[in-house]
């Protein structure tokens, strides 16, 4: 007798713990998902540079200069001079390598100077398509997320963009 209660006993502790775990696998199966949820910004686009007309000798000594975008160019924040690698395609020269931060941003004005040339180039109104990633159980980062650059001026001048990361300089 004392043997079959214990086995109803049994029977009852498997019932509930089982019972008990159905009605908790719902937020069980949420408290792994809420990690997954929402979405994570790209990463900033940037822009590079295309030089048509150019010799290699004019292209190599580059300085860029940043300026706080809207600022007319009148409160310059830093300057790098750039040694750039190039590829000769026909007159167009695509860079290959960059030593240096020569990327440019949404964020700032440049100009672009080419003593060797005796030009300079001013960059502004970049735009920047901002978009977000969304988030899975997954993939949770940001890789190969990156947004897109739109549109630009060069010397007041509307450039486009190719493939929403390079655009080119006319001598």
């Amino acid at each position: 007798h004392s043997a079959a209660r214990h086995c109803k006993r049994s029977v009852l502790l498997i019932y509930f713990v089982s019972n008990t775990m159905i009605k908790l696998l719902p937020f069980l199966f949420l408290v792994l998902l809420l990690p997954s949820c929402g979405s994570t910004p790209c990463s900033p686009g940037s822009l590079r540079l295309g030089l048509v007309g150019f010799s290699e000798a004019e292209a190599h000594d580059l300085i860029i200069r940043r300026y706080p975008k809207g600022s007319n160019f009148t409160a310059k924040i830093d300057s790098i001079i750039v040694q750039a690698g190039y590829t000769r395609f026909n007159d167009t020269l695509e860079t290959t390598s960059i030593t240096g931060d020569a990327s440019l941003y949404s964020m700032y004005d440049y100009e672009l100077v080419f003593n060797s040339a005796g030009r300079l180039y001013r960059v502004t109104e970049i735009q920047e398509e901002f978009n977000e990633q969304k988030n899975t159980l997954f993939h949770n980062n940001k890789d190969l997320c990156i947004n897109k650059i739109t549109g630009l001026k060069v010397n007041g001048q509307p450039t486009p963009t190719v493939y929403s990361f390079k655009f080119y300089l006319l001598k």
